[in-house]
């Protein structure tokens, strides 16, 4: 009965009733009521999502039946092994939700060649920008390897080379990680993230790296609310964010950096702030793309690298400076109530 009042202000059709006319829908299509409770889904739903529907929560059923998130966030992998995109619409009357399951898999397998074929342009553009990048520090390392076998060269000398050394070798491998970064495919597993406990971790990294910096964190009560994703993903965009504002903070001699979580809305909110340079309004456009860089040794990737991770996890980036006062980068991401 419950389900018949509700859907049945979708009867477009007075010969055919609300549950053959859902029925015959070519997607899977779930009815969640005003408490998040799955109340109805249709044939395809099942075969899609073939644990845990009606009856659970909404909630749940992510959980159970959501295996990974695969190209960058534009499909969901189901346990079914189906590679489908969720379309959500609410209810007249605040009444619940109305959710489309689309099955993409045929499409993502039609267009494998054609993803290839961009790859691979991505990749040749990628690799001649990444061998200019890469040139100096390598010219740069081979000179001071040259210089430590000279006959003249003293105790003190082959130390200073030895850490400049390092340190070039230390840029080529982070210009690498960049890139394999971004470029890395497959499918990336969904996980619980104490969001906590690593961002304290990752503070107290940056702080051996970092002696004369202070990241300080404040975090405000989660209530119940876990963060689901990638987590080495996830981390890597924080690290990325972190080393970009202690670089800029740096250089005013501002060295404190505020990192601050909290949630609204039934997200998280992570908020990056340095006060040092700031970034000007036209560079601030330029910022996201990849490559665009204000540095002498860098790749311009960080950001970029950042954006795509949080995408791929529903979420998002915004940036706001002040020039010559601060920058903040929040990261948005979606959260799930804890059964």
């Amino acid at each position: 009965m419950y389900l018949q009042k509700e859907i049945n202000h979708y009867d477009m059709m007075n010969h055919v009733s609300s549950i053959e006319w859902l029925e015959a829908i070519p997607a899977g299509v779930i009815v969640i009521d005003e408490y998040g409770v799955i109340r109805y889904s249709n044939v395809i739903a099942n075969d899609l999502f073939s644990k845990h529907t009606t009856g659970e929560t909404w909630t749940n059923a992510l959980k159970a039946n959501i295996k990974a998130v695969a190209d960058n966030g534009d499909y969901i992998l189901c346990h079914s092994g189906k590679h489908i995109v969720i379309k959500t619409q609410s209810l007249p009357h605040s009444k619940g939700q109305l959710v489309l399951l689309i099955d993409e898999s045929e499409l993502k397998q039609n267009n494998e060649s054609k993803i290839q074929l961009e790859k691979l342009d991505s990749i040749g553009k990628l690799s001649a920008s990444l061998a200019h990048q890469l040139r100096t520090p390598l010219a740069t390392a081979i000179l001071y390897v040259n210089n430590l076998c000279l006959d003249n060269v003293n105790r003190e000398d082959i130390f200073l080379y030895q850490e400049k050394i390092l340190s070039q070798l230390n840029i080529i491998k982070q210009q690498l990680d960049d890139v394999l970064l971004v470029y890395k495919g497959g499918e990336k597993i969904f996980e619980k993230i104490d969001i906590v406990h690593k961002l304290h971790e990752i503070r107290d990294s940056f702080q051996e790296l970092y002696p004369a910096v202070s990241v300080n964190v404040k975090v405000h009560d989660f209530n119940g609310m876990s963060l689901y994703g990638n987590e080495q993903s996830l981390c890597g965009a924080f690290n990325n964010i972190i080393e970009n504002a202690i670089q800029a903070s740096s250089k005013c001699n501002k060295n404190y950096i505020d990192i601050i979580l909290s949630i609204k809305d039934e997200k998280t909110i992570i908020e990056f702030t340095d006060y040092g340079e700031g970034i000007n309004a036209t560079n601030i456009a330029k910022i996201n793309e990849g490559f665009f860089t204000t540095k002498d040794n860098g790749t311009g990737l960080g950001l970029s690298i950042a954006k795509s991770i949080v995408e791929a996890h529903q979420g998002q980036i915004k940036i706001e400076s002040v020039v010559n006062q601060y920058t903040r980068i929040s990261v948005i991401l979606p959260m799930l109530k804890d059964k």
